[in-house]
């Protein structure tokens, strides 16, 4: 059973953690006034009813970090899988096509100012690429990374919700 010293560091302790991650910010407020609450019932005497808050402080430190991991998972999954479809998108905008360079493109442009193109150059990778139906790949690959990533944040949010009673990374059903 904790006494007033070991609430009071665990208090400290998640405070300077608070601190530390801006995703428990929101928390910092009723740290303090838990430190408060466990001074003073220690001076009475009765821990008991602190000890039942610092442990809902607790498991609610737990939910906001599930709930910042989402959102970050989220973000990176969009943010990577866009990535993937404008470069996927931009190899038909610069002009390499699945039928070769598109007449008067940019891709047109640079093929006549290098002439022959070596094998193996970027030039030639990239025609390459876009001939084979690799933007297309790239394109769908992109999209389907952006789903992945949101049903990952989602089912993480879903772990973040207050009425989750188990603890860990990946809730079993």
């Amino acid at each position: 059973m904790a006494n007033a010293d070991d609430l009071e560091k665990k208090l400290l302790d998640l405070e300077q953690e608070i601190q530390n991650k801006k995703a428990l910010a929101s928390l910092l407020p009723r740290v303090q006034d838990l430190l408060r609450e466990v001074r003073a019932a220690a001076a009475a005497g009765n821990l008991d009813a602190v000890r039942v808050k610092v442990e809902k402080l607790e498991k609610e430190k737990k939910r906001l970090l599930w709930k910042s991991y989402a959102n970050t998972a989220f973000k990176v999954a969009c943010i990577g899988g866009a990535s993937v479809v404008v470069a996927g998108a931009a190899l038909p905008l610069a002009g390499f096509t699945a039928g070769g360079i598109a007449a008067g493109s940019a891709a047109a442009a640079v093929q006549s100012s290098i002439g022959n193109v070596v094998a193996g150059s970027a030039f030639a990778v990239l025609q390459s690429f876009a001939a084979t139906g690799g933007a297309a790949t790239v394109m769908t690959a992109g999209g389907a990374t952006m789903a992945a990533g949101a049903a990952g944040a989602a089912a993480t949010r879903q772990r973040a919700t207050p009425d989750d009673k188990k603890e860990g990374p990946s809730p079993k059903k």
